[in-house]
């Protein structure tokens, strides 16, 4: 006895296929906004992109130059008596730890 053929995987491969093939609408160009602030240090620079479109976007972007920039990189934790992790601020990491740059 011959069993029946199931249509579901072939209707769901044609409507991918239809989908994948469906042209979106041209969305409006945008450039970026970037505003660079004076260098933090030797080799390390801020600077912040703030976009609307396709969605609104600010970012904060800092640039080390390791062969200039003073001191080393080090990754900072904040740990409870019990060895557990500390919910801290990024403020207070760097000011326990003497940073003058923090990211989080």
């Amino acid at each position: 006895m011959l069993r029946p053929r199931r249509l579901v995987p072939a209707f769901t491969l044609a409507f991918l296929v239809a989908c994948a093939t469906t042209v979106a609408p041209p969305r409006p160009s945008v450039t970026p906004v970037a505003a660079e602030a004076p260098a933090i240090a030797a080799g390390v620079t801020h600077r912040t992109v703030v976009r609307t479109q396709p969605t609104p976007l600010v970012a904060h972007i800092v640039t080390i130059d390791l062969a200039k920039a003073p001191g080393n990189l080090k990754v900072v934790v904040d740990r409870g008596a019990d060895g557990n992790l500390v919910a801290t601020t990024v403020r207070e990491l760097a000011a326990r730890n003497g940073l003058f740059l923090a990211v989080n």
